[in-house]
């Protein structure tokens, strides 16, 4: 008797076993393996032999009970024994086969898996609906045809190898591979039987995204954690390193002053401040980057930080690309991460190039202030009335079709061949617009080129490192200043620049010996570093504060934060000021300082 059809007089037997309530667990045993089992026997009393019965020339064993519930009638071995005795004369080389033939490819066009079975010459013996589906051809069209000819799925290598391994060694396998025409993951089982082999082929294209998505997630937070030990390391290089500058700057900008134009010396005096301006630049670079690793949100000017991005896209754009940045103007800030605005550009710049015929075409960033008046429908949501900048990015490529922009915010939807895109970089901008309430406005048109709006809502123009304006002409009247910095080479170049600005200026090393001459002499303001080895500058104000003496205090510092500002407005310091400036706004911003004191009157 063949395999399926005794397979299927098994079952046929236990249900009809359970169906007419003859038993509640029914088990048939061969000598070699338990064949099926219907119900649960783990909770009730063991079941009863009851049958010896002879299947498709093989001997089993039918094992049946009834549950021990006294309102349930017991077993019935003798009913039981002739549904044995009526399953063994069906199933006998002289009675009747099993259930018709379509009940079993009825069963299997319920199975969404693809199933085939494959003789020993690779023709098609039975396939279910999904089979159908996959090859695209009819049963009618498929039966007694070769496999590798209907089925283009199979001419895959990876696969095909699997298959005839499969049918030469009898042994089971399994294997997931790409099928690069219809961009499908798929996850293939080979099962060795009489005929030849059973395959099924399952769709797991979406199991596959959601592990790429866990791994690119996991992947992320490996990058966060490393980027944000990095942050750290750069936030403390870079605090000392103005430290060095501020000296560098302060006694490069004294000699200039010194120094008559037509000097010998000028000209290096003016280089070396040129090359610790720029040294100053690239601080405040390594900071941002310390303040995005660690996901500090700080106001942000969003054309300085548009046009680094646009600097650094160049070097990786074709020559044949003409890249026209929009920049000037008034600038324009939000609260924004750095390294957010230029995934943002570099997103969308770089899929505006790649979307351009050969390569070749123009690309305008512009970076600029809307008021919203009412809520506006965008690509990726609704904008609320507010004030918003808005970066845009258009150029003249191909554009896109409206089934593409229908997916365009998708994770892994990609336009690009397999290994030329991961199709998560809109979905990256779209995620960092959303969490700054913002969003994505897209204009777009087959042949008709691209453009991108990204909205994220404006703040003030005052963003994370305030210059003051300086003006020489301003000078102190000699208020006494009391500097405090552990630094020996920034306290002499301060206590020389402030002396010259009409200051009387007193340097401490040391806050202790500071705290000690605040409270028995006469000073008009104080300037106190933040990082010092036992006492803050903070600490310094609160000390201050709580015995009594009522005095404006700034603090210097060569890493401010938004949590630094809000620690000092609590401590009562009127300014935080970025050390690396020192030469050029402190005067200022002292006399600044000393105005709004509630001691100017006595001061002046």
């Amino acid at each position: 008797m063949d395999t399926l059809p005794l397979r299927f007089a098994l079952h046929h037997f236990l249900d009809s076993l359970l169906r007419e309530g003859l038993c509640v667990y029914a088990e048939l045993w061969s000598r070699e393996a338990l064949v099926a089992s219907r119900g649960d026997p783990t909770n009730a009393a063991e079941p009863e032999v009851v049958q010896q019965v002879d299947l498709g020339g093989k001997p089993y064993t039918v094992l049946a009970r009834r549950d021990d519930n006294p309102f349930l009638p017991p077993l019935d071995v003798a009913a039981v024994r002739r549904c044995a005795e009526a399953c063994q004369e069906a199933t006998s080389p002289q009675g009747a086969k099993t259930p018709p033939s379509d009940t079993l490819a009825r069963t299997l066009d319920f199975v969404t898996d693809a199933f085939v079975l494959v003789g020993h010459g690779w023709e098609i013996l039975h396939c279910n609906l999904a089979f159908e589906r996959l090859s695209g051809f009819p049963d009618s069209a498929l039966l007694g045809q070769s496999l590798w000819t209907r089925c283009g799925v199979f001419k895959l290598p990876a696969i095909r190898t699997q298959l005839l391994s499969a049918l030469a060694n009898g042994q089971a396998s399994e294997i997931e591979c790409w099928n690069s025409d219809s961009d499908r993951w798929l996850y293939v089982r080979v099962f060795p039987c009489t005929e030849g082999l059973s395959v099924f082929v399952q769709d797991i294209t979406a199991r596959k995204k959601v592990e790429e998505t866990k791994l690119d997630l996991e992947r992320q937070l490996s990058q966060g954690r490393r980027m944000e030990s990095l942050g750290t390391l750069a936030a403390g290089i870079a605090h000392d390193f103005n430290n060095v500058l501020s000296a560098v700057i302060g006694h490069a900008g004294m000699l200039r002053e010194k120094l008559d134009a037509h000097h010998a010396a000028r000209l290096h005096a003016d280089e070396i401040w040129v090359a610790a301006s720029r040294a100053r630049d690239l601080t405040g670079r390594i900071l941002a980057y310390s303040r995005s690793s660690r996901g500090e949100t700080d106001k942000q000017p969003l054309k300085a930080l548009t046009r680094e991005s646009v600097n650094l896209l160049k070097a990786t754009l074709p020559t044949t690309v003409r890249l026209n940045a929009q920049l000037d103007g008034q600038e324009v800030c939000a609260r924004i991460l750095p390294s957010e605005v230029q995934q943002i550009v570099v997103n969308l710049c770089t899929n505006a190039w790649q979307a351009m015929p050969n390569g070749k075409g123009h690309l305008h960033v512009n970076v600029s202030h809307v008021d919203i008046r009412e809520e506006m429908p965008v690509d990726t949501g609704v904008l609320q009335p507010g004030s918003y900048v808005m970066l845009t990015v258009e150029d003249d490529g191909a554009g896109m079709s409206p089934d593409v922009r229908a997916h365009l915010f998708e994770p892994f939807f990609t336009t690009k061949a397999r290994g030329e895109g991961t199709g998560l970089g809109l979905y990256v901008v779209s995620g960092i617009t959303s969490a700054r309430e913002g969003g994505i406005r897209v204009s777009a048109a087959e042949g008709k080129g691209a453009r991108f709006d990204v909205f994220i809502p404006a703040c003030d123009d005052e963003h994370t490192d305030p210059t003051f304006s300086s003006v020489p002409t301003l000078k102190g009247h000699s208020e006494r200043v009391a500097y405090i910095d552990d630094d020996p080479v920034v306290c002499v170049m301060v206590e020389q620049l402030l002396n010259t600005r009409g200051f009387v200026t007193t340097t401490f090393a040391d806050p202790e010996s500071a705290l000690q001459a605040l409270l028995t002499e006469h000073f008009d303001i104080v300037v106190t570093d933040q990082n010092m080895p036992d006492v803050s500058g903070v600490e310094v104000a609160n000390i201050l504060r709580t015995r009594g003496v009522e005095l404006p205090i700034v603090l210097s510092t060569g890493l401010i934060s938004e949590e630094l500002r809000k620690t000092a407005k609590d401590a009562g310091i009127c300014e935080v000021f970025p050390k690396e400036r020192s030469f050029e706004d402190l005067p200022t911003l002292l006399i600044e300082c000393l105005a709004r004191s509630p001691r100017a009157g006595a001061a002046s």
